[in-house]
């Protein structure tokens, strides 16, 4: 999978490469929901910026995303940043958070420096009422 994963305090950094297919993204957010920390993560951050190929179609990146919506109930308290500088994907990204497909805050960015600052930027916890 092209795609390098940095931990980073409270949360992730997803750096995918080359070309990248609806499969890889799948993977990922999979993986990322399956780690044994996920309930402490407080942030994800998908750098796009190395992306120089794309295989993706529109409703697949929204049935993928609408993965997100199961995980925030087992944790609300995260916010995706995406990086990209292609408007292809700028614009697939835009549309899926339009749908409601996804089920963080998200955020669409050209630099790694302003997702990084508005990922990171701390809000308080939200508490499901099965933590009650």
């Amino acid at each position: 999978m092209p795609v390098e994963t940095t931990i980073q305090k409270n949360g992730l950094l997803e750096l995918f490469s080359g070309t990248i297919t609806i499969n890889d993204i799948s993977n990922a957010m999979q993986r990322i929901f399956s780690l044994p920390n996920f309930d402490e993560l407080r942030y994800l951050v998908f750098d796009l910026t190395k992306v120089e190929h794309y295989e993706l179609m529109q409703d697949r990146l929204e049935e993928v995303a609408s993965s997100s919506i199961g995980a925030s109930h087992s944790n609300a308290n995260i916010r995706i940043a995406v990086v990209t500088y292609d408007s292809g994907l700028a614009s697939m990204a835009e549309k899926c958070i339009q749908s409601g497909t996804v089920g963080y805050p998200t955020q669409i960015f050209s630099k790694i420096e302003s997702a990084m600052i508005w990922a990171r930027h701390r809000r308080p916890p939200i508490f499901s009422s099965s933590m009650l």
